[in-house]
This record gives structure tokens, sequence and C-alpha cells, in this order.
């Protein structure tokens, strides 16, 4: 069972071998599946090293995306359809009828994410009086979403919808502070992004190819 009051952390996920569609032309499927592990990782690792004590869950995904949350210590359940924002919208309303006193929704391809990060976005909750965005910087999408219980945006994530959300929070009369923190503003989905990733982490080929052995030996 979920703690109450507590922040929670939401990363919803598809199967590993559905995402990241955009890099066909370079990297293998198996390859593509890896960096989603890899990217997974590295948001559940900073939820799990927070100031402030962020509970992380995983929706949605597969068996390897299970045994990812699972391994970083993270609740996980399934996807049950109606599309990734109804996902996000049943996720929020469950934690919000146990007392989850607020909810942070994270992508799980932010490579340059970081604790401090996470943090920053509490930080300027105000105690969990405000809503809290961060932008994409690619596409205008959401990056990261933070609603206090009682304060639900519906979810509108995609190309554009960081401004939606702004629109919905100014009808809906919640008030909401723009996170500008770094690793909130990168996402990877192109081959740029696959480029710029791969230059800041040194040990990227060594881990990718590590996790595309292990899923082609399976």
């Amino acid at each position: 069972m979920v703690s109450p009051n507590v922040i929670q952390a939401i990363v919803p996920m598809k199967p590993i071998y559905e995402g990241k569609s955009r890099l066909n032309m370079v990297l293998s499927i198996d390859e593509r599946a890896s960096l989603s592990l890899m990217l997974l990782q590295n948001v559940l690792r900073s939820i799990n090293n927070t100031k402030t004590y962020v509970e992380p869950r995983v929706v949605g995904g597969d068996s390897w995306v299970q045994s990812m949350a699972n391994q970083e210590s993270a609740k996980w359940e399934p996807d049950f359809g109606g599309g990734p924002n109804k996902v996000v919208k049943d996720a929020v309303l469950s934690a919000f009828e146990i007392d989850i006193e607020g909810i942070i929704v994270l992508p799980g391809d932010l490579g340059f994410l970081n604790p401090h990060d996470i943090d920053q976005m509490i930080d300027l909750s105000k105690n969990l009086t405000r809503a809290v965005i961060a932008r994409a910087t690619a596409d205008g999408g959401t990056n990261a979403i933070l609603m206090p219980n009682g304060m639900l945006i519906d979810p509108s994530f995609g190309p554009g919808s960081f401004e939606r959300h702004l629109h919905l929070a100014n009808i809906a009369n919640i008030p909401m502070s723009i996170c500008n923190a770094k690793g909130l503003e990168f996402d990877l989905d192109r081959p740029e992004d696959l480029l710029a990733y791969r230059q800041s982490r040194s040990d990227f080929d060594e881990v990718l190819n590590w996790w595309t052995d292990k899923l082609k030996s399976i």
C-alpha cells in the first residue's frame, strides 16, 4: 500500500520495444529498448536521491520496465489503456484518493535529470500551495508537472502542452510556477538529442551495449 502524506512521482512508460521510434535510423530496435531502460534508471535514481522524500511509481511498460522499477525500489503497475493522458490522470486521481499530498509527473526519458531538479520543483511549490511546470525545449511540451492534492490539471501531454497546461491551470484558478531547471528541459527523442546525450555521458556506449547484450540473450 502507498503511504499517505508523501509526494509521489508518477513515471508513465511504454513497453521498451515500442519507444524511441524516431531513433530507428541511428539505433537498432534492441539498442532503442536498451536506451529506454538506461533513461528510466536515471529518472528513478534521481527520484530516489532527492532532499525531500519522493515515492517513485512507474505506470505502464512491460516486464523489463517492471524489473527496472523493482531494482530501483519503485512501485510498478500496468497501464490499463485509454491513451497516455488518461493513464496519467487515472494515476494522479488514485494518488489523491489516498491522500498523497502532491504528485510530480515525470517522463521516463529525462537523460539529464538529477535530484536537485526535482528538489527545485518542490521548493517552487511553496509547501505544495502552487502547481509547478517545466517546459520541454525541443517541442514546447511538458517535461514535468507538480500538482498538489486538490489542484488537478487535466493532463494534455504532447507537443505544445506547456502552454496548454498553463491555460488549463489559469481557467481552474490554480496558481502555477515555472521551473527552469536544466535537467528538466531535455528529453531524448531525436537523433540530435541522442548525440548530445552520448557526448555528455562517458559510459554511454558501455552501458548501452551491456543492456543490448542482456536483451538479446533472453
